[in-house]
């Protein structure tokens, strides 16, 4: 998982990393997850799945609904 907290110009300079450097994590397998929806809507658009964080307990429901089983 990757954390970011980046502006659309930055998201678009990681998302760039990601795909020119194999050594990476596929982005496919990046989960962002951000409190503004502006942020996660930028997120979705570059192809990194993002989750609107409104809460613990919905951030759980949200990843678990993605098919990420929590302990």
């Amino acid at each position: 998982w990757a954390g970011i907290l980046i502006r659309s110009f930055l998201l678009q300079k990681y998302v760039r990393s990601f795909l020119q450097n194999d050594r990476l994590h596929k982005i496919i397998y990046t989960l962002f997850i951000d409190d503004s929806l502006k942020n996660v809507k930028a997120a979705n658009d570059h192809g990194i799945k993002g989750i609107h964080f409104q809460g613990a307990d919905n951030l759980r429901l949200q990843v678990q609904a993605i098919g990420i089983h929590l302990q």
